[in-house]
């Protein structure tokens, strides 16, 4: 028996597989088992919970949206956008303490903080 629509039937499942997403082509490590996921809209910062097994369980550290970030072997800084009210937060995370000590900051205690600690990064854009 001959299909009617073989064209439109590969066309339709064309289209459906190409709205498959990898999302590992998009983060980046940060050290001590931090990475960056940058997925549009949804890019944030991880802590991944299960580092020896083979697929990433990440708590967000720093939620979405994320427009600016660095880090070295000690610190990693980022700056997202508050989804309700569209302000700038800024963060610093010590990679050598606990991840419940990490909170959002305003422009001026970035600065200030990042002072303090002698913090030499600057924030750069996204990839």
């Amino acid at each position: 028996m001959k299909m009617k629509y073989p064209i439109t039937i590969v066309l339709f499942l064309s289209f459906c597989f190409s709205c498959v997403y990898n999302h590992t082509d998009n983060i980046q490590e940060l050290g001590n088992d931090y990475y960056y996921l940058g997925d549009g809209k949804e890019s944030k910062i991880l802590l991944n919970l299960k580092p020896n097994n083979k697929h990433r369980v990440g708590r967000i550290i720093v939620p979405q949206k994320i427009v600016q970030y660095n880090f070295d072997e000690n610190y990693i800084i980022a700056k997202n956008i508050d989804q309700n009210s569209s302000v700038g937060l800024y963060w610093i995370i010590d990679k050598s303490k606990s991840d419940n000590s990490i909170h959002s900051l305003d422009s001026i205690s970035f600065m200030q903080l990042k002072k303090d600690l002698n913090i030499l990064l600057t924030l750069k854009n996204r990839k």
